[in-house]
């Protein structure tokens, strides 16, 4: 009888762990196509086949395309789209002495080219002539025109990220909409991802970007669903989102570190800036603990830690002479770090499966992390106290992950 009790909850336990992911996306890409069209068309009119710098507010109707009916109704498609209309409600153009709002605003703009860029939304429209300009918008025409995209696209998130969320994980479908904005960048509500182009020139940054936010999105769910927290205890829930900053941005920095660049590697890797970081981490975790103000504590302290500090830290220790755009992209922020190392010396020292276990079991984290820290290591154990702090605001998860964990270590 024990036998077969035994037998049945090893197959019980393999199943639950070896569930297949099954990621449910749902691409449109048409809206980022129009608006490729769009410009494509307007820079093909140009002379020199580079569009102007120049704001000018005089105009004549030799210097524009306001009476090509082509464009027109190119631009006429372009805001039709669902996606277009929502980002034309935050658009402010200017001409002359006048101010011009929402789609009228797209149209000013558009029609004013190649020879003019007329001011949108502070500095829209010049984010759009510099794209083309410099010539980044090929590599993203070739992103998008590439044979079988949306499978091809699907099956490459699925397979880099299956490995890094829970065996249980669960979802509704994703929609990934591709447009060029320059103003919103990449944004996430319930299950859609509205993804702006403009910020990238080239397939892997896109494809990194994309597995971060979706990561983000199933792990967040998953935790939410798993871990629940009472908001009415204000202690606990800074807590929470002082550990969920780390838990939801730590994991997919393991996941994408080979796509970023050798300046950022470099920082990601020094041994003194990863010390001091995690010293402002466990310093800020014992603040926010015995803080009688803990939410208004929390929100300061990681506002700061991501703007202000973040950058003093990337100027301290980012010696070069010039320092790349990606590398402010990903300037030493606290949870982005110290939640990579964790991860990463979990993966590195203990295996995927203790991984596993850990992505499973965030309030058993700090426990699995100090068990895979060895002589070689760069930071050391997290001490008791913290650790203390984090396992208690943790409350009973549901019972189907309980039972998995705690018959693991039957296989």
């Amino acid at each position: 009888m024990r036998r077969l009790l035994h037998l049945s909850i090893t197959l019980v336990v393999l199943f639950a762990c070896n569930k297949t992911h099954k990621l449910h996306l749902e691409i449109d890409k048409e809206p980022a196509e129009k608006f490729v069209d769009v410009m494509n068309y307007i820079q093909e009119k140009s002379h020199t086949k580079e569009m102007p710098y120049s704001n000018s507010a005089e105009f004549s109707s030799e210097e524009n395309l306001e009476t090509d009916s082509v464009l027109a109704k190119k631009i006429e498609d372009l805001l039709s789209l669902p996606t277009y209309k929502k980002l034309a409600t935050t658009a402010v153009a200017y001409n002359c002495t006048s101010t011009i709002y929402g789609t009228e605003a797209y149209k000013l703009v558009l029609e004013k080219l190649p020879n003019n860029c007329v001011k949108m939304n502070n500095i829209l429209s010049y984010q759009w002539v510099s794209y083309w300009n410099n010539g980044y918008n090929t590599a993203t025409t070739k992103f998008l025109n590439q044979p079988n995209f949306k499978s091809n696209l699907c099956e490459s998130i699925e397979e880099k990220l299956t490995p890094f969320l829970p065996s249980d994980i669960n979802s509704d479908t994703i929609k990934i909409t591709f447009c060029f904005d320059g103003s919103n960048g990449t944004s996430l509500t319930k299950n859609n991802i509205t993804f702006d182009l403009i910020d990238y020139s080239n397939k892997r940054e896109i494809e990194s970007t994309l597995i971060n936010e979706i990561h983000q999105l199933l792990y967040s769910e998953w935790l939410n669903k798993n871990f629940k927290i009472s908001t009415s205890d204000y202690k606990r829930e800074a807590l929470r989102r002082f550990q969920n900053d780390l838990i939801i941005k730590g994991v997919p920095q393991v996941i994408t570190y080979n796509e970023l660049n050798n300046q950022s590697k470099k920082l990601y890797n020094n041994p003194k800036l990863l010390e001091e970081l995690f010293k402002n981490w466990m310093l800020t975790i014992r603040e926010i603990y015995f803080s009688s103000h803990p939410i208004e504590l929390q929100a300061l302290q990681h506002e700061n830690a991501a703007t202000i500090v973040s950058f003093r830290l990337l100027r301290k220790y980012c010696t070069d002479n010039t320092i790349e755009n990606q590398t402010i992209y990903n300037r030493p922020i606290p949870e982005n770090y110290i939640g990579y190392y964790i991860y990463n010396s979990i993966l590195t020292n203990s295996g995927q499966r203790q991984l596993k276990r850990a992505i499973a079991n965030p309030d058993r984290l700090i426990d699995i992390y100090n068990n895979s820290v060895s002589k070689n290591s760069i930071l050391p154990k997290i001490p008791e106290d913290i650790k203390q702090i984090w396992e208690d605001n943790y409350t009973t998860k549901s019972s189907i992950s309980e039972f998995i964990d705690s018959n693991l270590t039957i296989l």
